[in-house]
């Protein structure tokens, strides 16, 4: 301890307040000291619980990159089947386009890889409905259904001269399933088909966001198994008895009854090929192509009558024939059921 005695009382007291306060601040420094110890201990149990973390995010980015990548392969592995099944049915797309009548209106494009020119389609096939669905006819949103982002609607058609439900039964639109992998359904396409049973399928054009004002042309494939069938386009359609185009019109005995028709301004084409039966089950497609007005509204239906494949727009030869939508002669699926093509 040091010793004061040679100091006055007030240098003693001085010296004492100094030596205080020397002992405080060394407190201050030793407190200080633990407690950079202790933050330097808690720092580093934060970087060590870190490390962890990063390392178990590191580990499930490797097994999600892995399982992404097995399952690229797997997509890659099926797109190749894919492509040599086409090649073994013998699908051929026409590569021409139904060329409109007006071919001075400035809307057409000039540009083909423009998705609103004429060569290119948009097809609808109903895969991605569920199989056995119905959707009974004239009940407002019940009767409505989606398809790759465009909406039908089953109707009824009362009117005594187009009335297709014999007897008033039937009146829907059933999702038929499809027959098998590789296998024609009905309408001679693949996969699921739409059943209209007793009742007429409404589809409004301007749905598709490329064909607001309407389109150029539009197309599809049928099958009629027996009973009355009825075609309106733009609202219009045609009296058989009459021989001129009305509304409502009246129903025919088959579909090709309307080829070479011109219905709500716009031109009709219609082909047919038998089943090889004397039962006359026939199956073929329906063009339309805008005449002195483009397509805005199809409406078309049966009493035993299926339809798929909705093209539009949809193409044509150069020459300005239809294509049949048969299989190319001499091909694997060349006329397999031995029936006869019918062209207007």
């Amino acid at each position: 301890m040091p010793n004061y005695s040679n100091f006055n009382g007030k240098a003693r007291r001085a010296l004492k307040r100094a030596e205080r306060k020397q002992k405080a601040a060394g407190a201050r420094t030793r407190r200080a000291t633990r407690q950079q110890a202790q933050l330097a201990k808690e720092l580093k149990n934060i970087d060590r619980e870190a490390s962890k973390v990063v390392a178990r995010l590191k580990r499930s980015h490797q097994v999600e990159l892995a399982s992404a990548n097995k399952t690229g392969q797997k997509f890659k592995t099926k797109l190749t089947s894919l492509k040599a099944y086409i090649a073994d049915i013998g699908l051929v797309l026409p590569p021409w386009p139904w060329i409109p009548v007006d071919l001075n209106d400035p809307n057409i494009p000039d540009d083909p890889k423009d998705p609103k020119d004429p060569r290119w389609r948009d097809c609808i096939d109903f895969e991605d409905l569920v199989a056995g669905k119905e959707y009974p006819q004239g009940l407002g949103p019940a009767s409505q259904f989606w398809s790759e982002g465009a909406m039908f609607e089953a109707v009824a058609e009362s009117d005594p001269a187009v009335m297709l439900p014999a007897g008033g039964g039937g009146g829907k639109i059933v999702v038929a399933a499809s027959p098998g992998l590789g296998i024609r359904n009905c309408p001679f396409d693949f996969g699921q088909s739409m059943n209209v049973d007793n009742c007429v399928m409404k589809f409004d054009v301007h749905q598709l966001p490329d064909w607001r004002d309407g389109a150029y042309t539009a197309c599809f494939k049928y099958c009629d198994r027996g009973g009355h069938v009825y075609l309106r386009v733009n609202k219009m359609a045609w009296d058989f008895v009459a021989h001129a185009e009305a509304t409502p019109g009246t129903n025919a005995p088959e579909l090709w009854a309307y080829n070479g028709l011109t219905m709500g301004g716009v031109d009709v084409r219609v082909t047919k090929m038998l089943y090889g039966s004397a039962s006359g089950d026939h199956f073929g497609m329906v063009f339309l192509r805008a005449n002195t007005d483009k397509i805005h509204l199809i409406e078309v239906g049966g009493q035993e009558f299926w339809t798929d494949y909705w093209c539009i727009p949809c193409d044509e030869h150069p020459h300005g024939d239809p294509p049949t939508g048969n299989p190319p002669v001499g091909g694997p699926n060349d006329n397999p059921t031995g029936g006869t093509i019918v062209l207007g």
